[in-house]
């Protein structure tokens, strides 16, 4: 900024030394400002001795350390009695007169139980798949045959059985092929029969 162009607060003789003194007085101002001390205290309060250095938690960690001392040395005392005191008790381990009968016995008892394993591992199965299928298949028709709607099942002579024995047409010894087995015939149906074969008869003899 030109010292023509300056505009000073106060008459003066000279624009360009007014420039300068402004200057170098506005700069101590801000220094002062700057370096100036606050007239409130703004300042956290200390805080007290006894929240910081906490001597009541330290009291109780020295008390309980001096107990657990304390335990310490009476328990080592009990123990250096108990191993220097001599006893009139008799300490010695006694063996029995039947430990090696006992031991015999057991061994014998584990052999036993050893080879009864492997017999009942070695044992072949006595039922049959094949038997069981059948005996089910079986059920299966015989509920249908008495069932008021039944469904439709597979026949026990369409489905061969897995390993099954089935009655073959040379000879005899094995399960025979199943067969399904003539209804029952009710007490009307009978009736109706003989009435049939009744008329029939007479018309015959019509005829002869």
């Amino acid at each position: 900024m030109s010292h023509r162009s300056y505009q000073p607060t106060q008459s003066c003789g000279s624009k360009l030394l007014q420039q300068k003194w402004d200057a170098i007085y506005y700069k101590e101002h801000r220094r002062l400002v700057k370096s100036a001390k606050p007239t409130v205290d703004t300042s956290a309060p200390a805080k007290p001795l006894h929240l910081i250095a906490k001597w009541k938690k330290q009291q109780l960690e020295k008390e309980r350390a001096e107990e657990i001392e304390r335990d310490n040395y009476t328990l080592m005392k009990r123990m250096h009695k108990v191993m220097t005191t001599q006893t009139s008790l008799d300490t010695r381990r006694h063996h029995s007169l039947n430990e090696e009968k006992r031991q015999r016995e057991m061994e014998r008892v584990a052999r036993e139980n050893k080879a009864m394993l492997q017999r009942l591992q070695k044992v072949k199965p006595v039922y049959r798949i094949s038997d069981w299928i059948d005996d089910w298949q079986k059920s299966e028709e015989l509920t249908q045959r008495i069932a008021a709607y039944p469904t439709k099942y597979p026949s026990r002579s369409k489905s061969a059985p897995h390993g099954g024995k089935r009655a073959s047409s040379g000879g005899g010894g094995g399960l025979a092929a199943s067969t399904p087995q003539p209804m029952k015939k009710s007490v009307a149906d009978t009736r109706e029969e003989g009435q049939t074969e009744t008329t029939e008869t007479k018309g015959d003899t019509k005829t002869g």
